[in-house]
């Protein structure tokens, strides 16, 4: 045979095993790219939908149509393997499609698999596990198949991959199984019981730093119902977390003084502790340096004399309310003209562009405001405030809601907009749908019932809570009516037994100066004069 028989018969087997893979993994995707150079000799006759890209200065644009036509999976060849890699992610980035589990079938030359080892090193074949590269073998004229075999080697913010062999008919393994410790970047804020973080001990650490968020490897412990969702998820197949949190205040005193076991103070811890301060609240006192013991000294006086201040002007202002129409509703909100403020334009976001009138009121007298403002306004009763309920009836306070103004708010009877929250993830997120899959398994056993109300305990302030939930029953759900005749009788009866009781004694008491002053009058003896002899 010679070499041309050769290569026909190979390429014959390489187009056969391709065909082979695309109706057997690929049938169920919507469409399938074939993606390749202008000199390759690369078709596909499965009875699959197919888009055909060939890889020239249009490119990208071309990719972007296709995906956003719905190709979802892919078969490439070796020479457009390294312009696919590049465009992979900015593509999809810029596409409206989300779809999941995307595959890829890897069409080389060669079974030289150094090519394989040039092409694993490329930050993109992350995005893309399941991958199967057909390598044909000249020598023994067969066909080899490989993929990836992504890991950790325990090295923070590391990803090892590797090329492996595999074995029909197992062309796609399920690498989720078992992620090898594959790091998972995750990043969230302090906000419980949705989020709450803590620099804690070895043994209780669930997660770790962002190497690029901090440097030191300190064990790190994370709750909350969204946090707990990747960790459980990392827990079943086998991955890590690496978090960061977008807050550094403090940091001089961090890195001079490197305390074990804390982490360092948030801009929001501050503005607590100032607050406290000046609200005559409970706030803790750094005593570890001087330039602290300095500014709490004088933060600590300056907030007894304000507060003083502020405590005696009250005392000596009396104030007599003017009771108005209740707000019980959005509607009634809306009605009112009241402002009601939250620190971004996100809370209303949901209904910026909402087509009810009161509702595009309630959009126009929404205020951006900072922290100080909420403040200063939270026991004044002239500013509603945005909260939020969670999915198992418990309510997430910000800050300004201590004790005492959770006591004088109250909610509204309805809701100004309800939906779901959402986990954020690259549009090329490999491992979505198994998570996907994760999130409908925990929303169908009812866990996250147990978490929240496990991570409410922990973190929230259950006074404020009770104080925000009954604040509704203590005057009971009954309509206001009219004042009657009727609802004063028990007043005027004991006013009309009081005034009857009041008129006898006077009645008995005039009789008796009177009987007394006639007596006097009878019976008094008149003086007699005497004379001198």
């Amino acid at each position: 045979m010679d070499l041309l028989a050769v290569h026909s018969t190979q390429n014959y087997s390489v187009i056969t095993a391709i065909n082979y893979l695309a109706v057997t993994f690929m049938s169920q995707y919507y469409t399938v790219c074939l993606i390749k150079d202008h000199d390759d000799d690369l078709h596909l006759n499965a009875p699959i939908p197919l888009i055909t890209i060939t890889v020239d200065s249009e490119f990208n644009e071309t990719f972007l149509q296709a995906v956003d036509a719905a190709c979802q999976a892919f078969v490439v060849s070796e020479a457009a393997f390294a312009p696919f890699l590049d465009s992979f992610v900015f593509v999809h980035d810029q596409s409206n499609q989300r779809a999941s589990g995307k595959r890829l079938i890897g069409v080389m030359e060669s079974a030289d698999v150094t090519k394989l080892n040039m092409l694993k090193s490329h930050r993109n074949i992350l995005e893309l596990p399941e991958v199967v590269f057909v390598c044909p073998d000249e020598g023994t004229e067969s066909i080899k198949f490989y993929t990836t075999n992504i890991f950790n080697n325990g090295t923070r913010g590391s990803w090892n991959v590797e090329i492996v062999p595999i074995e029909p008919p197992d062309y796609f393994p399920d690498k989720f199984k078992d992620m090898q410790g594959f790091p998972i970047r995750l990043s969230t804020l302090m906000y419980p019981p949705y989020a709450y973080y803590e620099q804690s001990t070895p043994e209780k650490a669930n997660a770790r730093y962002d190497p690029n968020f901090m440097k030191e490897d300190l064990p790190l412990f994370l709750d909350g119902t969204e946090p707990t969702l990747i960790l459980e998820f990392c827990r079943i197949h086998n991955c890590t977390i690496e978090a960061s949190f977008v807050w550094l205040i403090e940091g001089g005193r961090y890195k001079l003084l490197q305390p074990q076991n804390e982490m360092p103070v948030t801009l929001s811890d501050s503005l607590l502790t100032m607050i406290g301060f000046y609200m005559e609240q409970s706030a803790r006192m750094r005593t570890d340096m001087v330039s602290s013991v300095f500014l709490f000294t004088s933060l600590l006086f300056a907030g007894f004399m304000v507060g003083n201040s502020y405590g005696g002007g009250l005392a000596g202002v009396m104030t007599i309310p003017q009771y108005e129409k209740p707000i019980d509703t959005t509607l009634d909100l809306a009605d009112s003209g009241m402002p009601y403020a939250g620190r971004a334009l996100s809370w209303i976001f949901s209904i910026l562009y909402a087509t009810q009138p009161y509702v595009k009121t309630l959009v126009k007298n929404y205020l951006v405001v900072d922290e100080d403002y909420l403040v200063r306004h939270s026991k004044t009763h002239d500013l509603g405030y945005c909260g939020e309920r969670t999915e198992f009836e418990h309510f997430v306070p910000a800050e300004f809601v201590d004790l005492e103004a959770s006591s004088m708010l109250q909610l509204l009877k309805d809701d100004l907009y309800w939906e779901t929250v959402a986990h954020l993830v690259t549009k090329t997120c490999p491992f979505k749908e198994p998570y996907n899959n994760m999130i409908m398994t925990v929303k169908q056993s009812g866990m996250q019932d147990f978490w929240e109300l496990r991570t409410a305990n922990r973190y929230l302030l259950t006074t404020v809570q009770q104080n925000i939930w009954n604040a509704r029953k203590v005057g009971g759900d009954d309509e206001v009516i009219k004042l009657t005749v009727s609802h004063f009788l028990g007043a005027y009866l004991i006013l009309t037994f009081g005034c009857s009781l009041g008129t006898l004694a006077f009645a008995l008491e005039v009789s008796q100066t009177r009987i007394k002053a006639t007596f006097n009058k009878i019976f008094k003896r008149k003086p007699t004069a005497s004379t001198s002899l």
